[in-house]
């Protein structure tokens, strides 16, 4: 729906020329204090020599002007790009971020990086004795290199709905984290994909600097920004018995309406024992899915067998990356079928 979920603005950043700074401590006081540094980091910056030295990139409209109002000698800003999320938290991790170099660093940003961010323009240029500059041909058109737009199939209402419930369904079960993904089963898109905590890439930097102080304090750290979505492996559980259902319907070894004695719900494979949730003695093939039967899914595979079971579970994609489009993407494990033994077929 265009809805911008990201975007580039120009914001203010900080330099100095350490060699037009005549009293280094003063001038570290009063920028420590407009910009919440340390003092001795930046004295270290100021009498360091050169001609340039960073103080705080991509500084707020309000640290800007209160530095402006400093009028310090050899404190200067420059323009530079930052990338903007107006919607904050929203597919926070989807997104990623882009870094100090504006280029991505995760997620789509770093996927689609080099169409995002475009190309660099070169011009040639004279330079005096005074330090004046005169362009020998004049500037390139800026059009030639710029950047793309991406339009994602993410869809904003969808999403916010999705990465609410996920929050509702994570604190009522008192879980660490939630994972939603929504597609239109028709085309593949995905409309909506969230998880709980949620990340907003506009405090990239103030999460990356809390994970590493916990990180050194010795405490585990749960990066907010990994897209779990994507890059986690999980168990299938029950939502497998569907692509083995779909396999045996492929091959002819079961119809919808046959049906498979279920063994009252208990079911020994090998030296283990499967048993159903709900126990009946016979289901049709269509009731087994509607109950979720693991005895009547089970005959179902051993029908199959290890061979064609893998060659189909290959065919749906497990095992294999989902070329969805996003760095990160987990290709999942499908160990191969001769290494199988009969509880793992069950499994």
């Amino acid at each position: 729906n265009k809805e911008v979920l990201a975007t580039s603005v120009e914001v203010d950043t900080i330099y100095a020329n350490p060699s037009e700074v005549r009293e280094p401590v003063e001038v570290a006081a009063e920028l420590a204090a407009a910009l919440d540094l340390d003092a001795e980091t930046i004295v270290r910056s100021l009498t360091s020599g050169g001609q340039f030295r960073y103080i705080k990139r991509q500084v707020t409209a309000d640290e800007s002007a209160k530095v402006r109002a400093l009028k310090l000698p050899g404190i200067r800003m420059l323009r530079e790009a930052k990338r903007f999320y107006p919607k904050k938290e929203m597919a926070g991790q989807l997104l990623g971020v882009v870094g100090f170099d504006s280029r991505g660093r995760e997620g789509i940003e770093a996927t689609f990086d080099e169409a995002l961010r475009g190309g660099q323009l070169e011009a040639r240029y004279h330079r005096n004795a005074y330090q004046r500059y005169a362009m020998v041909e004049g500037l390139p058109p800026i059009e030639s290199e710029a950047g793309h737009s991406l339009q994602l199939t993410i869809d904003e209402k969808i999403q916010a709905v999705l990465e609410r419930e996920l929050e509702r369904a994570s604190l009522a079960s008192l879980a660490s984290s939630a994972t939603g993904v929504i597609i239109d089963v028709h085309t593949g898109e995905v409309l909506g994909l969230g998880h709980y905590p949620r990340f907003n890439p506009n405090r990239y930097r103030t999460e990356i600097a809390k994970d590493n102080a916990a990180m050194k304090a010795g405490k585990q750290v749960v990066h907010r920004y990994r897209n779990r979505a994507l890059a986690d492996q999980f168990e299938p559980g029950s939502t497998m018995k569907i692509f083995t259902l779909a396999a045996g319907l492929e091959e002819g070894v079961v119809g919808l309406e046959d049906i498979i004695d279920t063994e009252n719900g208990r079911y020994r494979v090998g030296r283990k024992v499967i048993h159903d949730a709900h126990r009946h003695k016979k289901l049709s093939v269509k009731e087994i899915i509607k109950y979720s039967s693991n005895v009547g899914v089970i005959k179902i595979a051993q029908m199959l067998g290890r061979e064609r079971l893998h060659s189909y579970l290959q065919e749906f994609g497990f095992g294999t990356r989902t070329r969805v489009g996003v760095v990160g993407d987990a290709p999942g494990t499908l160990h191969p079928y001769k290494k199988w033994a009969d509880i793992t077929l069950a499994n």
